[in-house]
């Protein structure tokens, strides 16, 4: 089978066109989010919901005040207390889960969108 140049040059530009595509992050992702951090956040606003549904003390003030106090912790430090909250024996029960008493607090805040 002959190729022609046409032919290569049309393959060649399809090919980088192909890469550069796949280089480039996507449109919706870099403007909008991704889907996966959007997913996150929704699922920690419906757990955070049920949190406050199931304790009235979970205020929107209370929830600020006591996130702020530990200095809105993530990562690592938020593992952290989490740790220590069920070393410590603070765990509460909300609709079936055990969590901690910081994971409470974290999901409560995302809901009443103190957390970012």
């Amino acid at each position: 089978m002959k190729l022609s140049r046409r032919g290569f040059a049309a393959g060649a530009g399809a090919l980088l066109a192909g890469g550069a595509a796949l280089a480039l992050p996507p449109v919706r992702r870099t403007l909008c989010g991704s889907p996966e951090q959007r997913y996150r956040e929704d699922a920690m606003a419906s757990l955070g919901r049920a949190c406050v549904r199931c304790d009235p003390a979970l205020s929107r003030d209370a929830v600020r005040a006591d996130w702020h106090a530990l200095g809105r912790p993530d990562g690592e430090r938020l593992a952290a207390l989490v740790a220590a909250d069920f070393a410590g024996g603070r765990i509460r029960q909300i609709d079936g889960w055990l969590l901690a008493s910081t994971e409470v607090l974290a999901f409560a805040a995302a809901y009443h969108g103190v957390a970012a």
